[in-house]
């Protein structure tokens, strides 16, 4: 909902970028026409005749803007839907009657806008003046201007946001998770035939059935891995009120977060691509009649036993009214619900191995690693197969590398709606430089052929006219810097390992917007250096 709300901001700032620069253009428009509505205001023609005429006009550029906005966004629409949310089912169209009508009540608003500046600037018209084709030529010039100012402040705000977020997925890609999330799928089983609940004696039963789900999916093509836990990684977890001989009655926490526990496998630690850092894993030799084992991850390692070695030390998994495990141990910290968890205490047992009060974790999940090529496949003949060993069972699969991507998807949806946005602006900004940059040399086509009569050089034409425009973009540059700064709180909670202030983002969307900038000013210089000197004093 962040996400979207940010967007729907974000593309408001992309139509105000379309309507700063189409108001410029019909500002340049208006005065170009000035001596046209000076001839009608001086045959009688009413004001408001006029000011109806143009609003007719925007109204009918707005109308084939939206109609042909409409088709494209819902071809874009689709296209968005297919690359970057292939899994959601849509239950809507993606044009309704609302859509429609907001359409046309946003066009019909933009249009009365946009065209505010042409009436604004017709009804200041100096009869005398612009029957002689002259005057307001510098104050047209400088409004052209502040448009272009606008335009260049949006654009850097939309740039200096797609940085920041393509700068937060890089870091989001940079987390270890401690995992190995290649083409592992989790199965959990939960009941869906006429008894319902899931009672005790229930679980009991699909407990003891499911290393049969597991010995037939073993053997099935492109499986290279299964293994049991009694929850599946990142997918759940049992907290748990942990001991240690002499330490606190109280349970310990880590970032304000109890331990867990899991019961696994032997084969669970090659599946999820844990490994040991000290001490062994547990394996086969961890079963019913042998001194009760367990393996913990370094975050608790270090929060029970700073500066001590960990290994033969003893715990008490659920607290000191069970038997005590010996750690045999230590594997690497992995994520336990979410790729942005902060460390946890993390402690595993066998779910083959009973301690001398009877307890036990019972496997409840399977976990199963096969090739990145056969993932829809083995997905199928995992469901296959719970059908066929535990009818009235159904699993909830998930490939672990999807439940990662729909946590990274927010900031990866981010990164490129924001950077699509931030191109168009940029590309809508560079057309209004251009255009302004292109309607002045029109304009001073006299002014700049009387300067090459005295000797001004083509290349000090060409700069006057680049500095104009680099100078105006400079300026727009500044304040959608600043506009960013201020606006930062807004972004903050969005973004991941990484500050709304980056400098080095910041400078690089200014940089680029410069650059922008010289290119668009390069085709009107280049057309002011050619301005034939003879042919421009002859000008009218």
């Amino acid at each position: 909902m962040l996400i979207s709300t940010r967007l729907a901001w974000v593309s408001l700032l992309v139509l105000l970028i379309a309507c700063t620069n189409v108001a410029n253009l019909l500002v340049a428009r208006s005065h170009e026409r000035r001596r046209e509505i000076a001839i009608r205001l001086a045959m009688g023609i009413s004001a408001r005749r006029l000011a109806f005429q143009m609003l007719v006009e925007s109204v009918l550029f707005a109308s084939i803007a939206s109609a042909a906005a409409l088709v494209a966004g819902a071809w874009s629409g689709a296209a968005l839907r297919r690359l970057l949310l292939p899994e959601v089912r849509w239950g809507n169209g993606l044009l309704d009657p609302r859509l429609a009508v907001a359409t046309a009540v946003i066009a019909i608003v933009v249009a009365i806008a946009i065209c505010a500046g042409p009436l604004i600037q017709a009804r200041k018209i100096e009869m005398s003046e612009a029957l002689k084709g002259s005057g307001g030529s510098a104050r047209s010039a400088r409004g052209r201007n502040g448009f272009v100012v606008a335009q260049t402040a949006f654009a850097t705000v939309l740039l200096c946001g797609a940085a920041l977020f393509v700068q937060s997925l890089r870091r989001i890609a940079t987390i270890d998770l401690g995992y190995d999330v290649s083409a592992v799928l989790t199965a959990f089983p939960y009941f869906t035939d006429a008894r319902g609940g899931e009672d005790d004696a229930r679980i009991r039963e699909l407990s003891t059935r499911l290393p049969e789900v597991a010995a037939r999916l073993e053997r099935a093509p492109g499986v290279t891995g299964v293994a049991l836990a009694s929850h599946g990684p990142m997918r759940g977890f049992m907290m748990t009120s942990i001991r240690i001989p002499g330490g606190p009655d109280s349970t310990p926490t880590l970032n304000d977060q109890q331990p867990s526990l899991t019961g696994v496998s032997p084969s669970y630690w090659n599946v999820v691509g844990l490994h040991a850092v000290r001490g062994r894993l547990l394996n086969d030799e961890d079963r019913v009649g042998t001194p009760p084992a367990i393996v913990v991850n370094q975050a608790m390692a270090q929060a029970l036993w700073p500066g001590r070695n960990p290994l033969a030390q003893c715990v008490y998994p659920w607290g000191k009214d069970d038997s005590c495990y010996d750690v045999v141990g230590v594997v690497s910290d992995a994520h336990r619900a979410s790729i942005f968890d902060k460390p946890t205490m993390q402690a595993f047992i066998s779910t083959n191995q009973v301690s001398a009060k009877g307890r036990r974790v019972r496997p409840w999940s399977l976990v199963v690693r096969t090739s990145p090529d056969r993932i829809g496949a083995t997905t199928t003949t995992m469901r296959r197969t719970f059908r066929e060993s535990l009818p009235g069972v159904e699993p909830n699969i998930e490939s672990l590398g999807g439940i990662v991507a729909s946590e990274v998807r927010p900031w990866r949806l981010g990164a490129m709606l924001f950077s699509a946005l931030g191109a168009l602006a940029l590309a809508v900004a560079a057309v209004g430089l251009y255009s302004v940059l292109a309607y002045s040399v029109s304009r001073r086509t006299r002014e700049i052929g009387v300067r090459m009569a005295l000797g001004a050089h083509r290349a000090r034409v060409m700069r006057l006219i680049t500095t104009e425009g680099l100078r105006t973009v400079v300026v727009g540059v500044a304040l959608g810097v600043a506009i960013t700064l201020v606006s930062a709180p807004l972004v903050a909670s969005m973004l991941y390992g990484t500050s709304a202030h980056d400098p080095a983002a910041l400078s690089t969307m200014a940089g680029v917007m410069l650059i922008v900038a010289i290119i668009a000013s390069i085709v009107p210089a280049w057309r002011a250096g050619r301005v034939d000197p003879a042919v421009a004093m002859r000008a009218d």
